[in-house]
């Protein structure tokens, strides 16, 4: 039994048996995997709640996210880039006077896209090698090969860094975000966006919930996140919901998952008003994933 990743307790209680067999490879990885409630055992620590891989589904989780493709995941980016921008607008609603950003974990660039497109300098780090390629050439923003921290940044600041739907990825939750909040100037801000392992879909949907993954080992609450923030010298100062925009073909496909749709799906998609319908793009949210807005202290930001 390992210690909680985010308190250093050694209690803990078996919250999800183990459900992977076999050897785990990039595939399992992928962003857009719908294989829900597939998940290494999943434990609850004692003394601060927070939900961990225990032990994790494979010792080398970095290396795979390197051998990363996911072709799903790179199309439809005018929908994906959306809840970017939201993102976005909010931080310069909570500091107008930030030029900088690094987006750690920055996947095919859209995040870093939608920077630049509101006059910010933006920087990303992902380890794929498919996605940086698709950051590079497709979107042309600037985006570092490998994890974080990067030794291309050494010495560097920023005035906003992101962590969207990265943190549920790693084993060192605690020691990233030191790391993030050491590269933040004073006064700027950390944007955190993880599943909420406390929602009412995480509650009624148990194993079934579509966040329980292969790729996600560590399950944070409102509570676990502020107290991690906190440890890494930030200090909370806003929470939403954090909502997706899919295409409904998107969707439907998710849903088979849960109902069985296939067969109609298959039909509907066969005609050509099925066809425009699956590709639209809707926004989702399901009340179940949370964006975080932590601000390094020092000295505020101009409001």
């Amino acid at each position: 039994m390992g210690l909680c990743w985010l308190c250093g307790s050694a209690e803990s209680r078996e919250f999800l048996p183990a459900t992977v067999e076999g050897r785990i490879t990039s595939t399992d990885l992928k962003i857009s995997d719908s294989n829900y409630g597939r998940v290494a055992r999943i434990v609850e620590c004692v003394s601060c709640g927070f939900r961990y891989a225990d032990p994790l589904p494979t010792p080398d989780l970095v290396r795979l996210y390197a051998g990363l493709v996911d072709p799903e995941y790179g199309e439809g980016h005018e929908s994906r880039i959306r809840p970017f921008q939201r993102i976005l607008k909010r931080c310069l609603d909570l500091h107008p006077t930030a030029r900088t950003l690094l987006d750690a974990g920055a996947s095919t660039g859209l995040l870093c896209l939608a920077a630049q497109e509101l006059g910010l300098h933006a920087t990303g780090v992902e380890p794929s090698v498919w996605a940086v390629e698709i950051a590079r050439n497709r979107h042309h923003v600037d985006v570092l090969l490998g994890t974080f921290p990067h030794p291309a940044l050494t010495g560097k600041c920023f005035d906003v860094v992101t962590l969207i739907d990265v943190i549920e990825h790693v084993s060192n939750p605690t020691e990233l975000l030191g790391e993030i909040a050491s590269m933040v100037v004073p006064g700027g801000l950390v944007v955190v966006t993880t599943p909420d392992a406390a929602s009412v879909a995480a509650r009624v949907m148990r194993r079934k919930w579509w966040h329980y993954r292969v790729a996600h080992v560590g399950y944070f609450n409102r509570e676990t996140m502020t107290r991690a923030l906190t440890q890494a010298g930030l200090t909370l100062e806003r929470v939403e919901r954090y909502s997706w925009v899919l295409s409904v073909g998107y969707i439907v496909e998710r849903l088979e998952r849960y109902l069985p749709i296939g067969f109609l799906r298959r039909r509907i998609a066969e005609t050509g008003v099925g066809r425009r319908l699956f590709q639209k793009a809707i926004p989702v949210n399901l009340l179940d994933s949370l964006t975080y807005y932590a601000r390094k202290r020092g000295r505020e930001a101009t409001r």
